[in-house]
Parts: structure tokens; C-alpha cells; sequence
């Protein structure tokens, strides 16, 4: 009982923006969940890929059917976030036009590994997806 009660008094209570990954005490040995990005129009992310693009989960109304709005599964990328180090996932698809051209210009996954600047443009007059510009990138170290 007294050992429980050393251990509260020196351990502080988690807050709701604690990161066990900050906590030097520990080492965080695998991510179960990880948070997803939310981009604004001319915003810049950079990022290391961690692995190479997967299908997300299909979303289904509830007799088990695919809905309309997502119908196809999401293109899928786990990066790490090279401002915060932390690890994320990303949504790439929105008309594919990113996850082809990391397809086309890094053939069997050459991208994972590398660090890239990514920004995501508005959307053109009359289309419903936005186009991205993306850079690879050697961080300075």
C-alpha cells in the first residue's frame, strides 16, 4: 500500500494533451492508434513515410452494404510528422492524383523511408478534389 501511494504522489495525473511518447521514463514501443492529419488549403506538411500506401477500412451502412460517399476505400500512408516527431496516418486519395504520382515517380515503394514537403492547393473552379504539390525533401539535421 505504501509503494501505491509513493508512486501517486510522484507520478503526476495524465492531462487530456498527454503523450506517453514525451514521458521520459518511457519508450513507446508500438503506436495502436494513430491520429489522422486535417490539411487546409495552402498548407505545407513534412514528413517521413513510414510505410507504403494501403487500403483503408470500407465504411458501410448498417444492412452491411457500402455507402454511396465511400464506397472505395481510402488510399492510406503512416508518416511521421517531422515538426512534432509524432506518428500519424494519412488520407491520400480525393482522385488518386497523389497516391499515382507517388506510385509513378517511386515504382515498388522507393518512397518509404524518404522525407517529403506536401502541400495541399485549393481546389480548381468547378472540381470537387484538391490537387497537392509534393517535394522530396533532406531534412537539415
Amino acid at each position: 500500500m505504501a509503494i501505491r501511494k509513493k508512486l501517486t504522489e510522484e507520478t503526476p495525473a495524465p492531462s487530456p494533451s498527454f503523450v506517453p511518447s514525451e514521458d521520459p521514463r518511457f519508450r513507446v514501443t508500438r503506436h495502436v492508434n494513430v491520429e489522422s492529419w486535417k490539411w487546409n488549403d495552402n498548407e505545407t506538411k513534412y514528413f517521413r513515410v513510414l510505410d507504403r500506401i494501403h487500403k483503408g477500412k470500407t465504411f458501410a451502412d448498417k444492412d452491411g452494404k457500402a455507402t454511396a460517399k465511400y464506397a472505395e476505400p481510402a488510399d492510406i500512408m503512416s508518416v511521421v510528422d517531422l515538426g512534432d516527431g509524432l506518428m500519424t496516418q494519412r488520407v491520400i486519395s480525393l482522385g488518386k492524383v497523389l497516391r499515382e504520382n507517388f506510385e509513378e515517380q517511386y515504382p515498388d515503394g522507393s518512397y518509404v523511408g524518404k522525407c517529403f514537403a506536401v502541400t495541399r492547393l485549393p481546389k480548381a473552379p468547378g472540381k470537387r478534389y484538391h490537387l497537392y504539390r509534393a517535394d522530396e525533401i533532406e531534412p537539415n539535421d
